[in-house]
C-alpha cells in the first residue's frame, strides 16, 4: 500500500470516494452506529463526505456531478478538467487529517485499512509505542473580540508550555455553545432568569477536532460569539505514531469576551 493514500488520478478518486464513503457511511445492523462514528469521525465529517460524494458524482444524468460532467464527452471542456483537478486537492487536503486520525483508531480493522489505503504498522526497528503519560492542561483564557489563547503545559505549575518526550502536536476536542438562559431556581418572578454554561462531558461530545503544532497558540472564532462557551478536552499525541496518544485532560472551559 505504497504511495499516496487517495492516488491524485480522477479515476482512481472515483474509485476510493465511492468506496471509503459506502464503508464509513455504513450503520451497524445492531447498534446503528455509523462505521465512521466508531472510528472517531464527527458528525459534521460525515455529513460532508456524502456532500462530496454527490458533488464528485451523484449518478443522476439530470444533474450531473463534476466528474460525470468531465467524462462525458459531450460537457468535458477545460473548464471541467480545471474543476475536477480542484476537487481533488479539496477532497485530499479534507481527508488527510481523518484518516491521520483514524489510522490510530483501535478500533480499526485490516478491512478497514484496505477501503481507506491505511498502511498496517510495519517497522525494521524497534520504536516505543508506549503511551504518552503526561496530562496536557491547554489553559485556555479569552483576550476579547472572540479571541482565546491556549498555552498547553504538562502540568498546571509549570512555567513554561512545552511538548513531553514522544510527543509532537497537541490534539484538540472542543465544542462552541451559547450560554443557557433557565428560570431561576428560587420561585420568584416568572421572569426572573439565571445564565447556565454549558458543559462537556467527554472527547466524544466535541464538534471541533483540531491538531496543533504549537504549545502557545491563539485561536479567532469571531466577535458575534462574545458570551458563548467553548468546553473542551486536550492531549498530547504524535501525528506518526498515533497509537501514543495521550489520556484526554479536561475539561476545560472558557467564556468568549
Amino acid at each position: 500500500m505504497a504511495g499516496p493514500r487517495i492516488d491524485p488520478a480522477a479515476i482512481q478518486v472515483d474509485l476510493y470516494l465511492r468506496n471509503s464513503n459506502f464503508r464509513l457511511q455504513f450503520e451497524d445492523l445492531v447498534t446503528h452506529i455509523k462505521r465512521g462514528t466508531t472510528l472517531g469521525m464527527l458528525d459534521t465529517e460525515l455529513t460532508k463526505l456524502g456532500e462530496y460524494r454527490i458533488l464528485w458524482s451523484n449518478d443522476d444524468p439530470d444533474s450531473p456531478g463534476v466528474y460525470d460532467r468531465h467524462i462525458n464527452p459531450a460537457t468535458s471542456t477545460p473548464v471541467t478538467t480545471v474543476e475536477v483537478q480542484d476537487f481533488i486537492k479539496e477532497f485530499r487536503t479534507f481527508m488527510q487529517p481523518i484518516l491521520n486520525r483514524i489510522s490510530g483508531s483501535p478500533k480499526i480493522t485490516a478491512a478497514d485499512r484496505q477501503v481507506l489505503h491505511i498502511a498496517a504498522p510495519v517497522t525494521t526497528h524497534t520504536i516505543d509505542l508506549t503511551q504518552i503519560p503526561e496530562f496536557c492542561f491547554a489553559n485556555p483564557k479569552a483576550l476579547g473580540a472572540g479571541d482565546v489563547s491556549f498555552k498547553c503545559k504538562v502540568d498546571t505549575s509549570s512555567s513554561r508550555a512545552h511538548k513531553p518526550e514522544g510527543a509532537d502536536a497537541i490534539e484538540l476536542a472542543m465544542r462552541m455553545d451559547p450560554p443557557i438562559l433557565q428560570k431561576a431556581p428560587d420561585g420568584g418572578d416568572d421572569s426572573s432568569t439565571v445564565v447556565v454554561k454549558p458543559t462537556m462531558q467527554s472527547p466524544n461530545d466535541a464538534t471541533i477536532r483540531e491538531i496543533i503544532t504549537k504549545c502557545s497558540f491563539k485561536k479567532s472564532y469571531g466577535v458575534e460569539k462574545e458570551g458563548w462557551v467553548l468546553n473542551g478536552f486536550a492531549r498530547w499525541i504524535n501525528t506518526k505514531h498515533p497509537e501514543k496518544a495521550g489520556k484526554w485532560t479536561g475539561p476545560f472551559r472558557v467564556t468568549l469576551s
